[in-house]
């Protein structure tokens, strides 16, 4: 019986260090866990959304967002300043609101803290409006030439003219434009 109370003891010993073994494992993955958890959440990456900027009008505007993660990859709270690198070419204000204020390219940048982002910013004007300025309404010989210069202006979809614009002149009725084609001037003028 007394061989029996120790086989027993023995096997009673094994249960119970196998248990704290398995105790002391399960603490330690626990543990190692605690010390990421209990650092406090700190600013580790800034973004801004999108991360480049096309405008094709001047005045046109359009927001961007800044988003900031912290070591975790959560998103962390905190305040975003914004610059311009061409403050001539685009705006942008307190709240993200980029404007275009003149044909170029620049640098939009984010900061907080030490953590800097940035995105491409260019303003590039479309035509969108052709109108005529002086010209219109002339009558003349097939293959001679108008007695005034035919003069239109384009303008952008904000109304402002268009400088640098290609026009291309098409007379009606087989007439000949000399010269066919011109770029738009500072005030978005084009003459024929």
């Amino acid at each position: 019986m007394a061989q029996r109370m120790a086989v027993g003891n023995l096997s009673a010993r094994r249960s119970r260090r196998l248990a704290c073994r398995r105790l002391a494992a399960a603490l330690a993955v626990i543990l190692a866990g605690c010390d990421d958890a209990t650092e406090p959440p700190r600013a580790t990456q800034l973004t801004i959304n999108p991360a480049s900027v096309s405008l094709s009008y001047l005045r046109e505007t359009v927001t961007v967002a800044a988003s900031i993660t912290d070591q975790r990859g959560r998103a962390f709270e905190g305040a975003v300043s914004w610059s311009s690198s061409a403050p001539d070419v685009f705006s942008v204000s307190a709240a993200g609101v980029v404007a275009a204020i003149a044909n170029g390219t620049g640098t939009l940048q984010a900061s907080h803290g030490d953590l800097v982002a940035r995105a491409a910013v260019t303003v590039r004007q479309e035509a969108d409006t052709v109108r005529i300025v002086s010209g219109s309404g002339q009558r003349g010989l097939q293959g001679g030439r108008l007695r005034d210069s035919v003069v239109v202006r384009v303008l952008d979809a904000g109304g402002a003219a268009a400088p640098e614009i290609a026009v291309t002149f098409t007379p009606s009725a087989g007439g000949v434009a000399d010269p066919a084609s011109a770029r738009t001037d500072a005030d978005g003028r084009a003459v024929t």
